[in-house]
């Protein structure tokens, strides 16, 4: 019977390094993605009017690369975790998500009234949703004013 030579040690940490390495570009390449990413978003108009509000509210959501807009679940699409989107649509790479204006107002006007703001200001409105089973948030400052 023939009897197998022993390796030399640095033979056997090499294949095992070897295989981790493997193991860890696989799982980058397969694991899981991220809880939550951050998309870009363009919220129209650029400055609201309290006294004067816009019949809609225009949120121009783009995804990072390797998520496609086509993707996204419209019913999940929120502004501030607060207001859904009434209507939406996909032109190219752009998902394009509309609020109801006067919503919006009275829900700015809220959040401002809470944080004790009664003079011209900027706000920050952040947009959430859903890609596949990913979430996604994206954030824009908007100018509000009273006439």
């Amino acid at each position: 019977m023939k009897t197998l030579k022993k390796l030399p040690v640095f033979v056997a940490t090499l294949s095992i390094a070897t295989i981790l390495l493997i193991a860890i570009a696989i799982w980058s390449f397969l694991g899981p993605k991220p809880s939550i990413i951050q998309a870009t978003v363009d919220i129209k108009p650029d400055t609201l009017d309290l006294d004067s509000p816009p019949e809609s509210i225009t949120a121009y959501i783009k995804l990072p690369n390797g998520y496609n807009v086509s993707d996204i679940n419209a019913s999940s699409i929120l502004l501030d975790n607060v207001i859904p989107a009434v209507t939406s649509q996909v032109e190219g790479d752009t998902f394009i998500a509309n609020f109801d204006g006067i919503a919006t107002i009275n829900y700015i006007e809220s959040k401002l009234y809470h944080i004790g703001i009664v003079t011209p200001t900027s706000v920050t409105l952040t947009i959430t949703g859903q890609v596949g089973k990913v979430k996604f948030e994206a954030s824009d400052d908007i100018a509000v004013v009273w006439s």
